[in-house]
């Protein structure tokens, strides 16, 4: 049973063109492809009218080569030339032919080998193919929880002189610390800018105050807008 050729696209560069073939054999199931330019197509051609002369090859055009409409016009000419050529004994047994569906620079996309034991393989039942699906989601599942941390899992209580022994070093880190912030002066003065640091025990009274002043805000904001509710009714 003679190969299956086609030419299923072609690959346009700045100043040639190529045609790229797809070959399958039949009776293996084996399947590549490979590139072949206009000029190097023509050649093969030449050589072959010793077999046929039947078949013509699609003509050369000087103008308008690189045009996408007459390029896919070409391509399938092209394919259905060596079609021809596929269905014709003679040329199809010679080895110029043989040579040029089979070369060396080919790109194997289906090996025999493979096919064949992809056929000789034996086929799983639904019951088998259930079953595996199910191991493979099982397996999904337990990688997957294992990437996250158990949030309902209560921690183990820290021991009394533990925390107290890390309240103490924290007080005492954070007493190392220092604010900085830039105090702008009175314009006219010597001194336009000073930076002042103070340690954090500094500021613990503006922050208690702060935190007054926001609660007091949020009662008048509540007490203005039961206020206004009665002012409605």
């Amino acid at each position: 049973m003679p190969y299956s050729i086609s030419i299923p696209e072609f690959d346009k560069q700045s100043d040639y063109v190529d045609y790229i073939f797809l070959v399958v054999d039949p009776q293996t199931g084996e399947s590549w492809n490979f590139k072949r330019r206009y000029s190097v197509l023509r050649k093969i051609s030449e050589s072959l009218k010793k077999f046929s002369k039947d078949a013509q090859f699609p003509g050369k055009k000087v103008f308008g080569n690189k045009n996408s409409n007459f390029l896919e016009q070409r391509r399938n000419d092209l394919q259905r030339y060596f079609q021809e050529l596929v269905k014709n004994p003679s040329i199809y047994s010679s080895p110029i032919f043989q040579e040029f569906m089979k070369p060396s620079d080919r790109k194997v996309l289906n090996d025999s080998k493979n096919s064949q034991s992809q056929r000789n393989k034996p086929k799983k039942s639904a019951q088998e193919i259930e079953q595996q699906i199910g191991l493979l989601c099982s397996k999904i599942a337990e990688e997957t929880s294992n990437k996250f941390l158990d949030l309902g899992a209560q921690p183990n209580p820290v021991e009394d002189e533990d925390a107290e022994k890390r309240v103490s070093e924290y007080f005492k880190s954070a007493n190392n610390f220092r604010f900085s912030y830039t105090l702008e002066m009175p314009e006219g003065q010597n001194i336009n800018q000073t930076q002042i640091a103070r340690p954090v025990g500094d500021f613990r009274q503006m922050i208690d105050r702060l935190f007054v002043e926001i609660i007091q805000v949020a009662e008048e904001k509540q007490q203005l807008e039961s206020l206004v509710l009665r002012l409605d009714r």
